[in-house]
């Protein structure tokens, strides 16, 4: 069955043929919608339109959020009742503590920098569990810098 299209949607489907960039793309659909006639042979058309609009949407999603995540990122699952972090200097003894306090075992050395990443101990403190997370010291030298004077 035809679908009786006006000349406003064959506009917008040259302007999507002619689009390059997945945003011109997305526009010209969504216009191809809004032009699109509504009666019953015209329903294939518009269920074609809406999936393109949809997988574009998707490709666009799924870019944007490459695009952010920059660099690397850590993801610590939560567990117990409370979450503590140990900061500090390096060499100031937050290994020893985290140790001490719980079930962790991290890498204890004379040198500087010895905690690459985070590590993670469980504290029983009364039947009450709480997670405690060293944080590696991030700048050498940062107890020196003017934010902390």
């Amino acid at each position: 069955m035809a679908t009786n299209a006006g000349v406003e949607y064959f506009l917008a489907e040259q302007k999507y043929r002619g689009a390059k960039t997945p945003e011109e793309k997305l526009a010209a659909l969504e216009e191809m919608l809004r032009m699109a006639p509504r009666h019953k042979a015209a329903g294939n058309l518009l269920n074609q339109i809406k999936q393109k609009i949809s997988k574009i949407r998707k490709e666009l999603e799924t870019k944007r959020l490459k695009k952010g995540s920059s660099g690397k990122s850590l993801l610590i699952k939560r567990e117990g009742a409370a979450r503590v972090v140990i900061a500090g200097t390096t060499n100031s003894g937050k290994s020893t503590l985290l140790k001490k306090i719980t079930n962790a075992k991290p890498a204890i050395a004379e040198y500087e920098f010895t905690t690459k990443e985070p590590e993670v101990g469980i504290m029983d403190y009364n039947g009450i569990k709480i997670q405690v997370i060293e944080m590696p010291a991030i700048v050498e030298n940062f107890k020196n810098t003017k934010a902390l004077r």
